[in-house]
């Protein structure tokens, strides 16, 4: 995990320029296109996450696309499509880093875009277009990528979001013990 550490500090800077960069340019498009009605955040791919990236991509961080990325949350899936046809007149996409989960959902029920753009400075950055109900759903929903990183990492899972589901596997483990006559 230093390792995973020491690449990061490294690109640190760089990385938050061009986060900054990209966050500006795309808000200016957006707005130039008419496209007024979204918030926007940034996020950093988690370390855990980082750390087996690297391994599989034999420790060469020049070969991960999304340490940063940008996700913007629209109104209506049309606001999605057609921000991500102004995204790739205005960026050149990264061959095979465009991933339409909206069209065809993961199996856990995750819908958005994704797609990589070169910025134009070398490096490249992740966006995420999403409804704000798909946006709720990938934050709190039954399948959130939060609980599932919990599970993953071995992590004890804290009061939050999911806990009113949790609520019933005490239960159902207490009636079964009660019905057996334990």
């Amino acid at each position: 995990c230093k390792k995973t550490l020491e690449l990061l500090k490294e690109r640190k800077h760089e990385n938050e320029k061009r986060l900054e960069k990209t966050e500006k340019d795309l808000k200016r498009e957006l707005a130039e296109a008419g496209l007024r009605n979204f918030r926007m955040e940034a996020r950093m791919k988690g370390l855990y996450s980082l750390y087996c990236k690297l391994e599989r991509k034999d420790w060469d961080i020049t070969k991960i696309y999304d340490i940063i990325a940008l996700r913007v949350v629209f109104p209506t899936v049309g606001d999605c499509y057609t921000a991500l046809g102004i995204i790739h007149s205005h960026w050149r996409p990264v061959p095979g880093k465009i991933k339409d989960y909206m069209a065809f959902p993961k199996p856990n029920g995750y819908q958005s875009i994704h797609t990589t753009v070169y910025t134009g400075d070398g490096g490249a950055i992740e966006i995420q277009l999403r409804t704000e109900s798909q946006h709720q759903e990938a934050q709190y929903g039954i399948a959130s990528h939060l609980s599932y990183k919990e599970v993953q990492e071995g992590i004890t899972p804290r009061r939050g979001p999911l806990e009113w589901v949790r609520q019933f596997f005490a239960l159902r483990g207490g009636a079964t013990a009660a019905a057996s006559g334990e």
